[in-house]
């Protein structure tokens, strides 16, 4: 385990598979904001990808680095796309049946 003091200003260095650059994330534990601060990374193919991060201070000093990548999924291919959490039992939040089953009459009568 790995000590750090929570008072100074320390870095999180990080690596992903297929990006040669790993990452690094500042956390200056005096200047704590909600807003997200963003890292640039790209993979061998040269392509960027922007991640986002958000440090919090919680109860008794903890300092909680948050890291997610927001995405976009874009559907090129005219058919319907079903979209389900790892863990839960049914599809996602926000998926609508009338949609789906209206794709799929356009598709039967239009071809794709």
């Amino acid at each position: 385990m790995l000590k750090v003091v929570t008072t100074d200003v320390f870095e999180i260095l990080f690596h992903i598979d297929g990006f040669p650059k790993g990452g690094v994330i500042t956390v200056n534990p005096k200047v704590i904001t909600s807003s997200p601060q963003r890292v640039r990374l790209n993979d061998n193919s040269k392509r960027p990808l922007i991640l986002q991060f958000r440090v919090k201070e919680e109860r008794g000093g903890v300092i909680c680095v948050v890291l997610s990548c927001p995405c976009w999924v874009v559907n090129k291919s005219g058919l319907p796309l079903i979209v389900k959490q790892e863990g839960a039992s049914s599809e996602a939040a926000g998926q609508y049946f009338d949609h789906e089953v209206l794709i799929w009459i356009k598709i039967l009568i239009k071809g794709p």
